[in-house]
């Protein structure tokens, strides 16, 4: 049995250690970070009937800037059918000198968040002028079709100003059953 070290960054300055007694070891090549601004997607193969998906599907986005009343797509990530926990987290942030505004966030099925697919989960936060706001959004989604992997999708609008968002990450993994 060998010991694992594992660092994961908090965000600015921090960062956590555990160290884990380890029977496996992982191995590959790290992830690509995606280019700024651009959300990365990672679609893997369909699955065969009746297997269940493995592993936690991420994408991230290191920043991206809001248009006013519209839509943006910070972070899409592509799954194979199943049952997952989604998870996502943002920094919204204000960069106005001198109005608040509102930033709302969601995690949809379908691009944009346009009208196929009600949000999985989507909250809305004010931020005070040159200021920074965590958000984090969580839901379950089931895909139930047999044909076609579907697309899970973060996005974000500002209602009015400059706003711009950063450090987005989202992340489903798969649960074998919701209660």
């Amino acid at each position: 049995m060998g010991r694992t070290t594992l660092t994961v960054g908090l965000g600015m300055a921090a960062a956590l250690s555990i160290t884990l007694a380890t029977r496996a070891t992982l191995s590959g090549p790290p992830l690509a970070p995606a280019p700024t601004g651009q959300p990365r997607l990672n679609v893997p193969p369909p699955i065969p009937e009746g297997a269940r998906p493995e592993g936690v599907y991420v994408a991230s986005n290191e920043s991206g800037t809001l248009p006013v009343n519209a839509n943006t797509n910070l972070a899409k990530v592509g799954l194979p059918r199943g049952t997952y926990l989604v998870t996502a987290k943002l920094v919204a942030i204000n960069d106005s000198q001198d109005a608040q505004i509102s930033i709302a966030c969601g995690i949809t099925p379908t691009e944009g968040g346009g009208p196929d697919g009600a949000p999985i989960d989507y909250s809305s936060v004010t931020v005070a002028p040159q200021s920074r706001v965590p958000l984090t959004l969580m839901g379950t989604y089931t895909y139930p079709l047999t044909l076609g992997n579907p697309v899970l999708f973060v996005a974000c609008r500002s209602s009015a100003g400059t706003a711009s968002v950063k450090w987005t990450k989202l992340v489903a993994t798969p649960v074998s059953k919701i209660n």
